[in-house]
């Protein structure tokens, strides 16, 4: 049994937009200046400069230095941020291991390998 003329319609008009927004969609993201964040960064091509996994290796080297036992710190989250136009580095944030709580240590690791605390101030 066929599907009447305006359930036909019906589909249509809602492929269409669907259609139109995603097209809509991919153009304002092709226009926006940090579309292409990823592409200044690296491609499959050229990679980071600095792996996401040897970043937290040397944040967690560093936890000493703040008069932290690395065993008592868990990994906890990794974040790649921009500094200025195309300075980039992670931030990794180490939790306490044993009990909930709201602690927490975040050190700045830049693509150079070195590793600083953030300034609060900023």
């Amino acid at each position: 049994m066929d599907a009447p003329r305006e359930v036909k319609a019906a589909i249509f008009l809602s492929l269409t937009v669907v259609a139109i927004e995603t097209a809509d969609r991919l153009w304002r993201i092709s226009m926006d200046s940090h579309a292409t964040t990823f592409t200044r960064l690296g491609t499959p091509n050229t990679p980071l400069p600095l792996r996401a996994e040897d970043a937290i290796l040397r944040a967690k080297e560093a936890l000493p230095t703040l008069g932290q036992s690395v065993e008592g710190w868990s990994f906890s989250e990794l974040t790649l941020r921009e500094e200025s136009s195309q300075q980039f580095f992670y931030t990794v944030t180490f939790r306490p291991q044993a009990v909930p709580s709201t602690e927490w240590v975040q050190l700045v690791v830049y693509f150079s390998g070195k590793v600083t605390v953030p300034d609060a101030s900023k």
